[in-house]
């Protein structure tokens, strides 16, 4: 899957959005907001991600954490000719890590 751009419009306390492989990670996204404050982030993956050789993939792992009362991350994920992924979480477990997801077998373009 060819992930074109990702947009972010709610983060609720802090989200990181992190793409890696067996050699490297890097570090798309870190953001932080509260008190239900909007967010509009939009990253091109295919601007900062070095294209790799046909075969290899990246994995992305969404990562978000609370600082206390509710959280809430609204995450939109989009593929060249795929549909759309979409994460919207909310909740109010506590404090720390609350909520992860890993999507394999990325690929990104320039």
């Amino acid at each position: 899957m060819h992930l074109e751009k990702i947009h972010v419009s709610a983060v609720d306390n802090e989200l990181y959005i992190i793409a890696f492989n067996e050699s490297v990670s890097v570090e798309l996204c870190h953001l932080k907001s509260g008190y239900n404050k909007p967010v509009d982030y939009t990253v091109y993956p295919g601007a900062i991600l070095p294209e790799l050789p046909e075969g290899e993939f990246y994995s992305l792992a969404l990562v978000g954490i609370n600082w206390g009362a509710q959280y809430t991350f609204d995450i939109t994920l989009s593929f060249d000719g795929e549909p759309e992924k979409k994460y919207k979480v909310n909740g109010s477990p506590g404090v720390g890590y609350v909520w992860s997801e890993t999507v394999e077998n990325i690929s990104v373009r320039p």
